[in-house]
Parts: C-alpha cells; sequence; structure tokens
C-alpha cells in the first residue's frame, strides 16, 4: 500500500508508513492467513461473498463456428460493510526522546513497533471472535466432541483426531467443491493434539523429540497449520472459550503460500496475488493506505513528541451461505478436557 496524494497532504509519513506495513510482522499473530488484507477506498460499501469455489459442475466449452457461447453464471453475492474507525498515539517526553537519541534508538521505529503491535494484538482478537464463535457458522458446519471424543481424552480408547478431521473435511469439500487446507489450533487443542496417542504413534519414528505445528499440518494433509497464541482476556472479555479448546479447518486460497516460507511471516500489506473478489473464508477491509503513520508533531501542553497510527478496518466473513453463516470451514468445539 502506497501514501496516496491525499493522506501525504493529511501529513502521512511514507517511510513510517512502509515500516508499519511491510517490516511490522508478529509473526505469533496468525489469523490473517484466514483474513488477508483487502484496500478499500470509502469507508462503507459492498462485501463481495461466495457461496462455493467449485460447484462441481463441468461446463461445455465447446462450440461451432458462427455459433453461441456457453453461459457461465457467476454465483456471488454481497452484503454491507461499515469500516471501524481505528487509531492509535504514541507519545514521547522531550527528555525522554532525547535520551533515546543518546542510545542510538529510532524514536520513529520504535513508535511503528509499539502502535503496530497493540493494534496487531487487537485486530487478532476482532479475527478470533468471528473465526471462533460457532454461532457464525451454518448448520452442520460445526460440532462439540463429547465427553469420550475429545482428543486428550482418559478414556481407555483413545481418539483418533484424523477421523474428527477428515469427517469435518468432507462437509466443506460436499459444500464449497475444495479441501480444507488451513488448520488454525487454539493453545490448549495443539497441545492434546500434540500428545494424543495416535499423533505420537505415527510420528515416534521421526527423531524429533517433540511435535511441530509443520509436522501436523503434513501428517494430516494440510498446506498450514497455526496456532493462536492470544491472552485469555482482553478488558474484561474472556477469549479463552473462543480459542483454546477450538479447532478450525478451513479452506483459503493457495496464493498466500509464498509469504510463509521460514515462518508465519505476513506484513500487514495487501496482498497483489489475492483480491476481495476471490472466494476466501474472509477478508481484512481496510482503507487504502492504511495502516497508515503520520508526520510527528509537537505537543506543547506535555512537551512531548508524538506520532499517530490509523488504521481504519472491518474482519469480514466472506465464505458465507446465502444466511452469511461460514461454510468455507468447519469448527471443532470442546476437544479437550
Amino acid at each position: 500500500m502506497s501514501v496516496n496524494p491525499y493522506e501525504a497532504r493529511a501529513g502521512a509519513n511514507r517511510l513510517l508508513t512502509n515500516l508499519a506495513q511491510t517490516e511490522f510482522m508478529m509473526p505469533e499473530l496468525v489469523l490473517r492467513i484466514l483474513f488477508p488484507i483487502a484496500e478499500v477506498g470509502q469507508m462503507g460499501g459492498l462485501v463481495p461473498t461466495f457461496e462455493s469455489v467449485w460447484d462441481g459442475t463441468e461446463e461445455d466449452d465447446a462450440r461451432a463456428p458462427g455459433g453461441n457461447y456457453n453461459v457461465v453464471d457467476d454465483d456471488w453475492g454481497s452484503r454491507p460493510y461499515k469500516l471501524d474507525g481505528r487509531g492509535l498515539k504514541y507519545q514521547i517526553p522531550e527528555e525522554k526522546e532525547v535520551d533515546a537519541n543518546t542510545e542510538g534508538i529510532n524514536v520513529g521505529e520504535r513508535a511503528v513497533q509499539v502502535l503496530m503491535e497493540k493494534t496487531a494484538i487487537k485486530l487478532e482478537r476482532e479475527q478470533a471472535l468471528i473465526a471462533g464463535t460457532a454461532a457464525n457458522y451454518a448448520t452442520g458446519h460445526t460440532a462439540a466432541l463429547g465427553a469420550d471424543e475429545k482428543f486428550n481424552t482418559a478414556s481407555a480408547t483413545p481418539v483418533n483426531p484424523g477421523e474428527t478431521l477428515r469427517a469435518g473435511n468432507a462437509v466443506v469439500r460436499n459444500k464449497i467443491g475444495r479441501d480444507t487446507n488451513v488448520l488454525v489450533l487454539g493453545d490448549d487443542s495443539a497441545d492434546a493434539l500434540a500428545e494424543n496417542p495416535f499423533v505420537v504413534d505415527r510420528i515416534k519414528h521421526t527423531g524429533r523429540d517433540s511435535i511441530t505445528m509443520d509436522m501436523l499440518a503434513n501428517l494430516y494433509n494440510y498446506q498450514l497449520a497455526v496456532k493462536v497464541m492470544l491472552p485469555n482476556t482482553f478488558k474484561g472479555l474472556a477469549l479463552s472459550a473462543y480459542v483454546d479448546p477450538r479447532i478450525l479447518a478451513a479452506w483459503q486460497p493457495t496464493n498466500q503460500g509464498a509469504d510463509l516460507a521460514g515462518g508465519f511471516r505476513v506484513p500487514y500489506q495487501i496482498n497483489r496475488r489475492i483480491t476481495r473478489f476471490m472466494a476466501s473464508f474472509g477478508f481484512t477491509y481496510t482503507y487504502q493506505g492504511q495502516p497508515r503513520m503520520s508526520n510527528r508533531y509537537w505537543d506543547e501542553d506535555t512537551d512531548s513528541w508524538c506520532y499517530k497510527l490509523k488504521f481504519n478496518r472491518s474482519a469480514e466473513a466472506t465464505g458465507v451461505d446465502n444466511s452469511n453463516k461460514l461454510i468455507f470451514g468447519y469448527l471443532h468445539t470442546a476437544c479437550v478436557v
């Protein structure tokens, strides 16, 4: 994302904005793989939604010279969206800035790091509340595991997680025509899966002392497995119920794969290989040019230098049916004892 002429006149700082968008990544925040950033040019409009990736039909493209062309229907729909106004300010007293400069600390870069970390964690929570809420899913796309079905059950007969994941995948494949390819695990669910007897038995000959997310992805034929690492509470809102005991298997465009080489390092900018007119589990709609850092300014009342970050956005589920219920994933809840 670049700073447009209007934003330049409004005091946008191109260097700090570039740092916010391309250099800040915070690999432990993972849900933007399901909600990649999509730029929009207004604070409200329509969200394209998709009921399938492939409906299972083959179109006959045979055509005689001079004959009619067969028509292909596009089944995308839409619903309204409205961006939420978001912004934070970093303020450093004059005396502290002098000390920072003496120590060789770049205060502008520090402001970007602090502000982006705060807003990125907030965005991760916004996305978690969408992806981790069972009520957001279509009928048949979520299920709570029973007492003897949990991945860390104390039952004499251990549960095979592969059977549970394959059942959920079949539901998604039958609905949208694609297999789930991303596995998102809550912290507790990831630990239970890694210690499950079936998983341990299948991986015990690899010579590894611990089971990684990559190993789980390969074991169950997913392009990517990631663990959500959110604090359990945020301003009094309990989030453990939306994350820890849950596992989400979802389909996402594979175009993002190159960004994941060497670890989960996805920048907070638009991915030109994915547009909001492509089928996706979701998107984070962001006002063009944002997240955006402004030029620093002097606050006379506090004798401080100030840096502002603007990040107007709205996380939106787009892989939904005509009732706006998610169908591009299957949410397994109550996965642990």
